[in-house]
């Protein structure tokens, strides 16, 4: 009886702490929100900077009816950010405030993914730190903090793809998982082509463990899984996205992307 009594009161103890620790995040959660909310709201009435007007007015064409690559041609970039725009004016309006808005739980998530990643591999107080470190230095005028530019957006799939990576790796987890770094990969770069980091960093640290387990039998078939997992991750957003305007008769239209970058080069 008493053994019953013992196990009853140990698992009330771990209810209870569970609870607590659900509180607790969510009361960290809104104490982000709201230190995201000073330091971003006196911006909110700033006008859009050149390269987030242009994504506005891209956007605003986009709800107008235009098809985006057809008469409506934004030179070397990809569709992520317009549509982005698009979806930050649908919800809060014809205004330039709309995508500042829209922005705040992208912020916030990314926020909280710096929190997770700090916590789970150093301590609490890096993953703390470093979360209200993110908020700072993300908002300062001299990195563009109060604009809408693309970075922004990309920030959460860019920091959601790294983080993903080291928790699949560090926990051996099955090849076709990775299917989700891709994913988040080919988010990013439908922002910019060239926000590969979760990529660079899934893949250098796919073949370095590979590597470094090398007279391990099955350790090269399984860095191979894994690519070839993570690449069929990439390929079906980016198929679904160029299949789109191809369907449109805009195939050629959406490879000037590419060749007019080349000339940034």
């Amino acid at each position: 009886m008493a053994k019953g009594n013992e196990k009853t009161r140990a698992i009330s103890r771990i209810n209870q702490q569970g609870w607590m620790n659900k509180y607790h995040d969510f009361a960290l959660c809104i104490a982000f929100a709201l230190l995201l909310i000073v330091v971003r709201v006196p911006s909110l009435e700033e006008p859009l900077d050149n390269d987030s007007g242009a994504s506005a007015f891209t956007a605003r064409q986009i709800l107008r009816g235009e098809v985006l690559y057809d008469k409506v041609h934004p030179t070397h970039h990809l569709p992520g950010i317009y549509y982005t725009f698009a979806i930050a004016f649908k919800l809060f309006g014809d205004t330039p405030i709309a995508p500042k808005l829209f922005l705040f739980p992208w912020a916030l998530a990314c926020t909280w993914l710096v929190f997770q990643m700090g916590r789970r591999y150093l301590n609490y107080l890096s993953g703390l730190l470093g979360a209200a470190f993110f908020i700072l230095v993300s908002s300062q005028v001299s990195l563009k903090g109060t604009t809408a530019e693309t970075e922004h957006f990309a920030n959460l799939p860019l920091t959601a793809g790294v983080f993903l990576s080291i928790v699949l790796l560090r926990n051996r987890a099955p090849a076709w998982q990775f299917i989700w770094v891709g994913f988040m990969g080919a988010i990013a770069v439908l922002y910019k082509v060239h926000f590969i980091a979760p990529l660079a960093v899934a893949g250098i640290s796919i073949l370095a463990e590979a590597w470094l387990n090398r007279s391990q039998t099955a350790a090269w078939k399984m860095a191979f899984l894994r690519l070839a997992w993570m690449s069929v991750g990439v390929l079906i957003p980016l198929a679904a996205v160029a299949a789109y305007f191809a369907s449109l008769g805009l195939w050629d239209r959406l490879l000037l992307i590419f060749k007019i970058g080349f000339g940034y080069m």
